[in-house]
């Protein structure tokens, strides 16, 4: 078990200080089966898990574990909503020692772009200064969550 504490940005492209090809990236596919509670499963790259999170926008329990991928074949197909598509960016922040992941979503939600910071505890959190490329931010914003994403057609409806 564990605790996810993170904060979320909307970026844009062009603002955006680092050329992609620079920084590794991975390539996420994630199917919810139900979003209250918060239950999917994800393929990244090669690998699969099947995650739990609790409620909450800050901060939530959240429970990750290792599946195969007959396993994420069979529970895939129990998905409600869309299928969220998205290529995941590392972004070190040295002067804060900190990693922004960058989401740069496609299917349904091309345009998307996220800028995902997770902290070691709240007050970490809201001490954070954010760079100057990062721009709205969504945390607390209904509708910008991967779950409700996902049952969302397409990107105007959260805009």
């Amino acid at each position: 078990m564990g605790i996810e504490i993170e904060r979320k940005w909307l970026v844009s492209l062009e603002d955006i200080p680092f050329d992609k090809s620079t920084y590794p990236h991975r390539h996420l596919e994630q199917y919810y089966i139900s979003t209250d509670p918060v239950l999917r499963i994800r393929r990244e790259d090669n690998d699969y898990y099947l995650t739990y999170k609790g409620k909450g926008r800050l901060s939530r329990t959240e429970y990750e574990i290792p599946v195969d991928a007959y396993a994420f074949k069979k529970l895939m197909n129990r998905a409600v909503g869309r299928v969220i598509v998205k290529d995941r960016y590392d972004i070190p922040l040295t002067d804060q020692m900190l990693t922004v992941q960058v989401d740069i979503f496609g299917s349904y939600h091309e345009g998307l772009i996220y800028a995902e910071v997770e902290f070691d505890s709240e007050g970490a959190a809201s001490a954070f200064a954010a760079p100057q490329w990062f721009g709205k931010e969504v945390t607390d914003i209904p509708g910008y969550s991967n779950a409700e994403l996902c049952l969302c057609g397409s990107l105007s409806a959260v805009r």
